[in-house]
């Protein structure tokens, strides 16, 4: 039925599966199974744009049961249509969604993170940081995020080369969204652990990220949430300050673990459908 001349009923069939799809893993399974998902990777490009919001959904979903189900999406060609799904002229629940697929797929394996990098992606994930809807912003943040932690050194270094720990604190000095500053600062603590690891394994003689975040003035952004409402905020921030930004802090040549901060979550919160009330949970809730 996706395949249908008529516009409407193919519509109807893919919001049928993005329901489906809302459902738990093994309703994602079924889905797959029934070997629909290069047809629903066509419809991310479609002329019929009203399509695009149910399939991008889809793919968000898949990428979110696990693994495996993840790399179905990803040879299926789900990553090139991204590119123009998270630009800024497309519908805001559109780019929310797309953005939400990429962090989904970021809190993957190496390799789906690779597959992020060789599909062109990193440019424009950095661009949609910047983004002015709070929603399309804290997928893209998270999706930053996931891949800070997740990803290897040279993809991490690809992602800080596209600018994103200069986004990220342009965040921090815009926001005044909670979620969206918990994880700009635990993205920006995940770059810095990555540059942390650099000098302990003599690659550089000094964390290239911390020089990268003060050269733009984030660590004054990052510094005036010492004192914010948010205990676990301010925990965060106080790890980050001590540990890289400090006049008399030592060099740190490993990461930096707060044992009190909550783990980043490997699957960020559900982005939501238009219409639906957003109930998930990333990784703060307040």
């Amino acid at each position: 039925m996706l395949q249908h001349p008529d516009p409407e009923v193919s519509l109807a069939s893919i919001w049928a599966l993005s329901h489906i799809t809302d459902g738990p893993s093994d309703s994602v399974q079924l889905v797959v199974d029934s070997g629909v998902v290069p047809s629903v990777v066509q419809m991310l490009s479609t002329e019929h744009t009203k399509h695009n919001l149910p399939a991008v959904r889809i793919i968000g979903n898949i990428s979110a049961a696990n693994v495996e189900l993840c790399q179905v999406a990803i040879n299926a060609g789900c990553l090139p249509p991204m590119k123009s799904l998270l630009e800024p002229w497309m519908p805001r629940e559109v780019r929310k969604e797309a953005a939400w697929a990429l962090s989904n797929i970021a809190a993957g394996t190496k390799d789906q993170i690779q597959a992020i990098v060789d599909a062109g992606l990193l440019p424009v994930l950095v661009s949609t940081v910047g983004a002015p809807e709070h929603e399309v912003q804290r997928e893209a943040v998270w999706a930053c995020a996931n891949i800070s932690v997740n990803g290897s050194s040279q993809q991490i270094s690809h992602l800080v080369e596209c600018g994103v720990l200069e986004a990220l604190c342009e965040v921090l000095r815009r926001t005044t969204d909670d979620k969206i500053i918990a994880v700009s600062l635990e993205a920006i603590h995940g770059f810095l652990n990555s540059g942390a690891e650099l000098v302990g394994q003599r690659q550089c003689t000094g964390n290239p990220y911390v020089e990268k975040v003060q050269n733009c003035g984030g660590s004054l952004s990052v510094e005036k949430f010492m004192t914010h409402w948010n205990p676990d905020i301010q925990c965060l921030t106080q790890v980050i300050i001590s540990a890289y930004f400090q006049s008399e802090a030592k060099e740190v040549t490993q990461p930096v673990v707060d044992d009190e901060q909550p783990p980043l979550m490997q699957r960020p919160k559900e982005a939501g459908v238009e219409g639906e009330d957003d109930n998930g949970k990333g990784f703060y809730d307040f």
